[in-house]
């Protein structure tokens, strides 16, 4: 369905014979069928569609719809949600001469009425900032399923469909190489494209910088938000015959490729602890037995089947093991107590004795090529989802913290964690 600016009121008043929906739209899509251009009237003749579309109305925020205008197919809360709207200029030109509400014909205006509210908002301007996505959006993951990129990038694009953002998201999972060959194919495959997306955080940087690669691709594409913070956790499997972080110690300190570390790509934030901790007790940092997974389920996998000594990764993966009692956490690499009710009781490795203390961030980027408005759309995007109760509820159940961050604060952030995470690495003897 195109826009059309064309006008068919029906100036006699027979609404009966008047088969489209008109809707002065603030630049997001209600619905299948309407495409919303701020600015434009919408035209929308299939009743299916426009029902649709009025369903999604109510549950998209901000609300910034000026008017409709239908003679059946619109609901009285249509009425209620446009008199209600937190624009004050719309709802109060809205309401005014000419807005007929009813209990059977909907939403009507008069032609001059609509037109005049039309004008009227656009002069104050009062339209919302963002245009929200009309296309579905892709979601890269640079990881196998199961881990923190891919749980992050799921409960995104969830909050931003049930938040009725943009109307699907499609994700595509390429682990391998701390997140390089999704970055890859993303760079190569997207580039250019305004509705797509890539899951990625200070692993990548990590990743970047111990493969030594010639090109650094992540420099190519467009930074939109840090999303989330959290810090790493070390558990034992159950069965483990070693029972504390005190254990692993010495046993480390004894054979250092005798204790198997577990967890993500190399370069990771569980790979950068586990050096900061060899470092700290004496170890030949480069001596450590550390082995890569693609994914956080591979190395769950691995930990629960015993096949590495000790796993690292962020809480939310170990959560449900920890709590069944599947796996034992011996401590975690933040400055203090996690507050959770489940990680309270961890230990921090300071605390322990232990000065090793990194944290782990994740975020979105998206491809390379694009202009200044359609990064400014995809951020504002994450910014309205990330205030959806979806996402937050998501923050909660994974014991992430939100920690978000765009626009040139964004791209001095990893410029900086670039450059942390390379000392740490040196300091550390990983590279």
């Amino acid at each position: 369905m195109k826009t059309d600016t064309r006008f068919k009121w029906d100036t006699a008043g027979e609404l009966e014979q008047e088969p489209s929906v008109y809707a002065a739209h603030v630049g997001m899509v209600v619905g299948r069928g309407v495409v919303a251009l701020t600015g434009h009237i919408v035209t929308c003749a299939e009743k299916a569609a426009t029902e649709r579309a009025v369903q999604r109305v109510q549950d998209v925020q901000p609300l910034g719809v000026v008017g409709v205008y239908h003679h059946t197919i619109l609901k009285p809360r249509t009425a209620r949600a446009v008199r209600e709207s937190p624009y004050p200029a719309v709802a109060r030109k809205c309401t005014g001469q000419g807005y007929s509400p009813s209990a059977s014909s909907g939403v009507c205006m008069r032609r001059d009425t609509f037109l005049k509210a039309l004008a009227a908002t656009a002069a104050t301007a009062v339209w919302p900032q963002a245009a929200q996505a009309s296309n579905p959006l892709k979601m890269m993951i640079p990881a196998n399923p199961g881990g923190g990129w891919d749980s992050t990038g799921r409960a995104l694009g969830k909050a931003m469909v049930d938040a009725g953002l943009v109307p699907s998201v499609s994700y595509d999972n390429k682990g391998g190489a701390a997140g390089a060959l999704g970055l890859a194919q993303f760079v190569n495959v997207s580039k250019g494209d305004p509705q797509a997306l890539m899951v990625m955080g200070a692993v990548m940087l990590g990743g970047i910088i111990t493969s030594k690669a010639p090109v650094n691709l992540l420099a190519n594409c467009t930074p939109i938000a840090r999303l989330t913070s959290e810090f790493n956790v070390f558990v034992l499997p159950a069965n483990s015959p070693l029972k504390t972080m005190k254990d692993v110690v010495e046993q480390m300190k004894k054979d250092p490729g005798s204790v198997k570390w577990g967890g993500g790509s190399r370069g990771s934030t569980e790979h950068i602890a586990a050096a900061m901790l060899a470092r700290e007790v004496g170890v030949d940092a480069s001596k450590i037995n550390y082995v890569p997974f693609r994914g956080g389920g591979e190395a769950t996998a691995a930990i629960l089947g015993g096949n590495v000594t000790v796993g690292g990764s962020g809480f939310s993966e170990f959560a449900q093991y920890i709590e069944s009692g599947k796996m034992k956490p011996i401590g975690v690499t933040s400055p203090k107590r996690l507050s959770g009710e489940l990680s309270k009781g961890i230990p921090t490795l300071k605390e322990l004795g232990y000065g090793v203390e990194i944290g782990n961030w994740r975020g979105v980027y998206g491809t390379p090529g694009l202009s200044p408005a359609q990064r400014k759309a995809l951020t504002d995007l994450v910014l309205a989802t990330v205030k959806s109760k979806v996402w937050q509820e998501s923050l909660g159940k994974n014991d992430w913290t939100g920690s978000v961050l765009t626009g040139p604060e964004f791209d001095e952030f990893v410029d900086r964690e670039f450059a942390a995470l390379r000392a740490v690495m040196v300091k550390s003897g990983m590279i």
